[in-house]
């Protein structure tokens, strides 16, 4: 999974409310500079907010492709959520993953081999 446009974004967003807590996600990537060839990783962790979309990995800047390393989502809630992970080109989203997520359990999609 690349963004390599300066509108792109990867989003989170539940199909409903929480009942207790919001689920955390963690992005790895590495950025490629195109013009110099320097990778440079880089990690953000976000929750979610219910049914508003949370930017969960920011777009590269001019010049840059960020690469996808992983995503860890871990429902913190009592309660099983439905979480969507989207990819967002300006303004134009298109679902990734769709999922319910079990009280307690993560889910990790890896760079190599996918949602696990």
């Amino acid at each position: 999974m690349i963004l390599d446009a300066t509108n792109e974004t990867l989003e989170a967003v539940l199909a409903g409310a929480v009942a207790s807590a919001q689920p955390h996600v963690t992005v790895c990537w590495t950025d490629l500079d195109a013009a110099s060839g320097t990778l440079t990783p880089g990690s953000a962790s976000t929750a979610t907010n219910s049914t508003t979309a949370v930017t969960i990995l920011a777009a590269p800047a001019a010049s840059v492709q960020r690469v996808v390393d992983s995503i860890h989502v871990h429902n913190n809630d009592s309660a099983s959520v439905a979480l969507a992970i989207q990819h967002d080109a300006g303004g134009t989203e298109r679902i990734l993953k769709k999922e319910t997520i079990p009280a307690g359990e993560s889910r990790c999609w890896t760079r190599g081999a996918g949602w696990g």
